[in-house]
């Protein structure tokens, strides 16, 4: 698996920029693009901060056959209410 590609995906997937994920993670921008462009390796625990900015838990971000807007979609489903759940749902009878 590419990390650095896959934390692109990811960070573009959330609308963050570089240096924000940077910023919340307490590393550096050139550390962020330097993962991203396979220049820099990364340690688990900086991956782990960085999946936190990021909202996606370290076995989603390795599951790399998951499209980085369906895991979004899951994310925010998740948060909602059961209420919340059933009107989506039925929104998205209306669509389908």
């Amino acid at each position: 698996m590419d990390i650095g590609l896959r934390l692109h995906q990811l960070r573009l997937a959330k609308g963050l920029t570089v240096k924000e994920v940077a910023c919340e993670a307490e590393v550096s921008p050139a550390f962020i693009s330097a993962v991203e462009h396979q220049q820099s390796s990364i340690s688990f625990m900086k991956l782990e901060k960085i999946c936190d900015v990021l909202e996606v838990s370290m076995s989603d971000f390795f599951l790399d056959n998951i499209e980085p807007i369906e895991q979004e979609i899951s994310h925010r489903v998740h948060q909602l209410s059961e209420h919340q759940k059933h009107a989506l749902y039925q929104f998205l009878l209306t669509i389908t």
